[in-house]
């Protein structure tokens, strides 16, 4: 199970130090098109704040990216490995190697939640409603469990529900 986490989080912070490398002009110009919300353990939640999409490689796996900050903080990342396909539904289950999806929450408490993506049994899907160019839009929904913190080993779980985006990548 440490190792499950443990890649999750070597994945997210390479995630992240991909989405901080791309220009602020980039960014800017995209992130008017780009929105992500869903409900926190039942709690409808916009996510408007540093709104950002971009699609990437990581081991030679491509890798696209949504994600936005709260009015409070917290932060959610969808994350889709692989090809982008209008009308697929990308779940642990029925994703082929390397094409699982990650739904990341992080709060500003510092406690990050996720799914194993490894873990076929997950309750984890993102859907590709549409793919046109360089505009995608899709819904998504998850059962999160926190990763392991050295100052709190319990683990706690985050319910993401009637999860939705709207993504301009930049070209």
């Amino acid at each position: 199970m440490k190792i499950i986490k443990l890649s999750a989080i070597s994945f997210l912070a390479l995630t992240t130090i991909i989405a901080t490398s791309c220009s602020k002009k980039d960014s800017e110009d995209l992130s008017s098109t780009t929105t992500i919300s869903a409900k926190i353990d039942g709690k409808a939640t916009q996510f408007t704040k540093n709104v950002i999409a971009f699609t990437g490689d990581a081991n030679g796996i491509e890798f696209t990216n949504v994600e936005g900050k709260d009015a409070n903080g917290n932060t959610l990342s969808v994350t889709i490995s692989g090809a982008l396909v209008a009308g697929k539904t990308y779940s642990p289950a029925t994703s082929q190697s390397g094409e699982s999806p990650i739904i990341l929450y992080s709060t500003v408490d510092d406690v990050n939640f996720s799914n194993s993506y490894q873990d076929k049994s997950d309750v984890v899907s993102i859907t590709l409603t549409a793919v046109s160019g360089n505009r995608i839009q899709g819904t998504f929904r998850g059962e999160l469990s926190s990763l392991l913190n050295a100052n709190d080993p319990t683990f706690k779980s985050k319910s993401v529900t009637e999860g939705t985006f709207t993504a301009t990548l930049p070209k």
